[in-house]
């Protein structure tokens, strides 16, 4: 069994981020602050992707 003393060390760092993670608040960012469209406006947006080549099925080879 842990002593008093051992648990209190064991948990003290996590107490202490725990009080330093309080003051950090996040905020609510509103879309329409950095949107440079007026109100009521709509947009719209078309891409276009082309790529090539093989697909391998070799277990062998590694991934990463």
């Amino acid at each position: 069994m842990k002593s008093t003393a051992a648990r209190f060390k064991a948990l003290l760092p996590a107490g202490f981020a725990v009080v330093l993670a309080l003051p950090c608040l996040a905020q609510d960012i509103e879309p329409r602050r950095w949107s440079h469209l007026p109100i009521g406006a709509n947009f719209g947006g078309l891409g276009y992707g082309f790529s090539t080549g093989d697909i391998t099925f070799n277990p062998v080879l590694r991934i990463g």
